[in-house]
This record gives C-alpha cells, structure tokens and sequence, in this order.
C-alpha cells in the first residue's frame, strides 16, 4: 500500500508540475481562451493514472521479474484497446479517460459523460490493488 501511495503522489505532483507549465505558457503564447475547461480535462487522466499504478503494481507482485509490472499495463492496455472495437461496452473502459479527454477541455463533451468509464476505472484499480496486496501476503519474502 505504501508503495501504491507513493506512486500515486509521485504521479500527482509529475502531472501537476507537466499541467502548470503547459497551461502556463499556452496562456502566455495563445491567449484566445480556446480551451474552456483545462483543469476538467486533467481529471481522467489522473484517474486513468491511479488504474495502470495499481496495474504495474500487481505485475510486479506476481512476478520477479522488473518488467512484470511493465507487462502487466501494457496487456491491460491491449485487453482495453481490443474491447474498445466493441460498442456496447466502449463507453464504460478506462482507455475513454484519455481519448476523449480533449472534448472536455473545448467544452464539446460535458465531465460527466465520462462517470461511467470513471467508476470503472477506479473499481477496477481498487480491485487490482487488492489483489496485489492479496498476492504480496501469501508472498515468502
């Protein structure tokens, strides 16, 4: 858990830091207000972040390998993207965070259309960190 609360502050603090900068100087070059809502469209991708820590996470647990955790984003990844060929279950993956985060910014797509794919996506990081800390118990150190 410790380990999770880490990366989760390290991936705040790395977010915030690349978020203040950009903004910063697309207000100072391209002052023409063309992005509504850029602290919204931030969001998903931060909760996209806390699904593929919990991820890599996991994958490290399983395996001794220093690539397991690497491994196991990556395949989560591919599961969603081929998922995402499917329509009936497109609105609810993780993976809307990031492609239809830009909406939200120019304002064409409200945060709230994202709620399902959110809750998804946090159930399925609680559901992976749980299984990490499952599989780490049983581990032999």
């Amino acid at each position: 858990m410790a380990k999770y609360l880490l990366a989760v502050l390290t991936w705040l603090g790395a977010m915030g830091l690349a978020f203040g900068i950009t903004w910063g100087y697309t207000v100072y070059y391209f002052p023409d207000a063309r992005a509504v809502h850029p602290v919204l469209g931030v969001l998903p991708l931060l909760v996209f972040g806390l699904l593929f820590m919990a991820a890599t996470l996991l994958g490290s647990t399983l395996t001794a390998s220093g690539m397991g955790g690497f491994f196991t984003a990556a395949a989560l990844y591919a599961v969603m993207a081929l998922l995402a060929l499917l329509k009936d279950v497109k609105d609810w993956l993780p993976l809307r965070l990031v492609t239809d985060n830009l909406a939200v910014v120019k304002g064409t797509m409200p945060l709230a259309a994202l709620a399902g794919a959110s809750a998804v996506t946090v159930l399925l990081a609680l559901g992976l960190l749980m299984a990490a800390i499952g599989v780490f118990q049983r581990k032999r150190l």
